[in-house]
């Protein structure tokens, strides 16, 4: 997990990697949370939602795709999760077992390439997985 006194420098890279995953894919908001619920890292801003009620409801999904990644005993690998909804589409990824991303598209802001996220999405958190590690040795 990040620890709460993660150093500056590599919170600041965190964050600035999120921020550009978020212009790169058009989101609304991108966070990068951990399997407690908490939010550790954060980009852009959504009215009437609350970041860790969101969170929590998605780190449910992940608990079968962690049990399948262990009953093929990998080490590691990618889980991208997306809800199309009326209002909001969601897609959330693993970074490893411990942390996850949550990109928020508001869909009244015009529609989001299923495609172009993905790979956006896998290559970002290829980036905060190699920046983590580091921050764990």
């Amino acid at each position: 997990m990040v620890p709460q006194d993660m150093p500056a420098a590599e919170k600041e890279r965190v964050v600035q990697r999120l921020q550009d995953l978020r212009f790169e894919v058009g989101a609304q908001a991108v966070w990068l949370a951990d399997r407690s619920g908490r939010v550790l890292a954060e980009a852009g801003l959504l009215d009437r939602i609350v970041p860790a009620e969101l969170v929590n409801e998605v780190n449910r999904s992940f608990d079968s795709s962690l049990q399948l990644v262990q009953r093929l005993r990998e080490d590691r690998s990618f889980n991208l999760v997306y809800h199309e909804g009326a209002r909001f589409d969601i897609y959330s990824s693993n970074v490893d077992a411990g942390r996850f991303v949550v990109l928020v598209f508001d869909r009244r802001q015009g529609p989001n390439r299923i495609g172009i996220v993905w790979l956006y999405t896998k290559r970002a958190v290829q980036d905060l997985y190699q920046v983590l590690a580091h921050e764990a040795e």
